[in-house]
């Protein structure tokens, strides 16, 4: 409630302080108080804030509304109808929705996942026209790489298959030669003995005692012997037999097994080269589109810029190089120091970038870095950013994290969202930015890792003239 005006004596009036009571809100309003009508930081009244004059029109609301419905801030997430309020604001040039715009149809949030869509707005959010700056798009070699990589391993695998049957059936065809041998000679050994006998028998029937006696029993006693031979090799024989069963049926299930995985494996690769061609015709498809593909005209090409190449002034190059390997509580990492150094030797030697590189910075440390540049880059200058580190993905806010020395895994107190980085890429007035982020997750920061030239800005400051 307001106030009172008290006086003190005849001359001295004052008022006194507000008094905060417990009422409706209807009685504060009669009774001319204040009270909180809508709160900006609440989620759920910004909306409320926001939305009528998104439906008037503004780019800025309707942007502010998509991002809304997208996160879930106070709602139920509703990517289609962030899309929708995207789409409005995105046609008019807004950079901001474009990029938005981008990443659901890179993720496929708002339907089936279309990277071609998705190209053609990163270039409209980067101010790149065709008739301004050459385009070169890695979205199909990256797919191309990617449908090749898997081909490769369901081929290795189904090479490794083959060599796996192929190595069985040769210890098949060995042990049946094998048995095959064994065979043979119990074969030849129930010859002599079928010999033995008749032969036995001739001279039992021909012997009229004496020598022929003794050499009847001579013979008796070498025929044991070869029956006892006989039934050694018959018992190995069915040793073998038996082993070559098992075998044969452990083959057998191996081999249909593998006719199995290799029918699957054939399958997976049909589909990998379909979904490949398929990609190859929508590409060949857009191509053929001139608003998105067509080739500069030469009449169209500013007079600043047709004297030739070399007399572009392409500005001056900075690089951030960021590299996080001994975190103080989490698993530190092998290479990152390394890395971060060579890819800063490389800038600086090769191509003469400004490089300021940041070892084991902490996350007051790379905001401050990031700061610095917003503070000092300008229109004529470019930035290239390099970080390499742990990474964090929030599943709940669908929201990429880069991970300071001083990270806790079940905090997220000194994580650096994409958001904040994404701000400071934002307010930088550098012609051209570049993010290299080489961490887990790092495929969250794409929304934010091009760099926009302003639609209202002149020839001059795009080319650095």
């Amino acid at each position: 409630m307001p106030g009172q005006i008290s006086k003190l004596g005849q001359s001295l009036n004052y008022l006194s302080a507000r008094r905060p009571i417990k009422t409706t809100a209807g009685d504060c309003e009669i009774r001319g108080g204040e009270y909180v009508s809508y709160d900006r930081a609440n989620y759920a009244t910004a909306l409320k804030t926001w939305l009528p004059k998104a439906k008037n029109g503004e780019p800025e609301a309707q942007t502010y509304v998509g991002e809304i419905y997208e996160k879930g801030l106070g709602v139920v997430p509703d990517y289609r109808l962030a899309s929708k309020w995207y789409r409005k604001v995105a046609d008019q040039g807004y950079s901001r929705a474009q990029i938005n715009l981008v990443y659901l149809y890179e993720a496929g949030l708002n339907g089936e996942r279309d990277l071609v869509t998705a190209m053609n707005w990163y270039r409209k959010a980067s101010g790149l026209e065709d008739d301004e700056i050459g385009f070169a798009s890695t979205i199909e070699t990256s797919v191309r790489a990617e449908f090749e990589e898997q081909i490769a391993v369901l081929n290795s695998e189904l090479a490794r298959s083959k060599n796996e049957l192929k190595a069985q059936k040769e210890n098949l065809k060995r042990s049946q030669k094998a048995l095959d041998q064994r065979r043979k000679k119990l074969n030849r050994v129930r010859r002599e003995l079928k010999e033995t006998r008749k032969q036995l028998e001739v001279e039992k029937s021909t012997s009229d005692g004496g020598a022929e006696s003794l050499e009847l029993e001579k013979n008796t006693e070498d025929n044991r012997l070869r029956e006892a031979r006989l039934s050694a090799t018959r018992q190995q024989v069915a040793k073998l037999e038996s082993a070559l069963k098992t075998q044969s049926l452990n083959f057998n299930a191996k081999l249909k097994k593998a006719e199995q995985r290799t029918s699957l494996l054939n399958q997976e690769i049909a589909c990998y080269q379909k979904e490949n061609s398929q990609f190859q015709d929508q590409l060949e498809q857009t191509r053929s589109q001139p608003s998105s593909f067509e080739e500069p005209k030469q009449q169209k090409v500013p007079a600043s810029r047709s004297k030739g190449i070399p007399e572009i002034d392409f500005g001056t190059d900075h690089a951030l190089i960021i590299g996080n390997q001994d975190y103080k509580y989490i698993q530190p990492l092998n290479t990152p120091v390394s890395d971060a150094n060579a890819v800063a030797k490389i800038l600086r030697d090769n191509y003469g970038f400004k490089t300021n590189v940041l070892i084991n910075g902490d996350r007051y440390a790379i905001l401050s870095a990031l700061n610095e540049l917003r503070g000092r880059l300008t229109e004529k200058d470019n930035l290239l950013i390099y970080y390499a580190g742990h990474g964090e993905y929030d599943k709940v806010n669908l929201r990429g994290h880069w991970l300071p020395v001083d990270a806790e895994q079940t905090s997220s107190a000194n994580w650096i969202s994409t958001v904040a980085i994404t701000d400071g890429l934002n307010a930088m007035s550098a012609m051209h930015v570049l993010v290299i982020a080489d961490s887990c997750y790092s495929g969250a920061l794409t929304r934010a890792s091009v760099a926009r030239i302003q639609a209202g800005m002149s020839q001059e400051k795009k080319y650095g003239g």
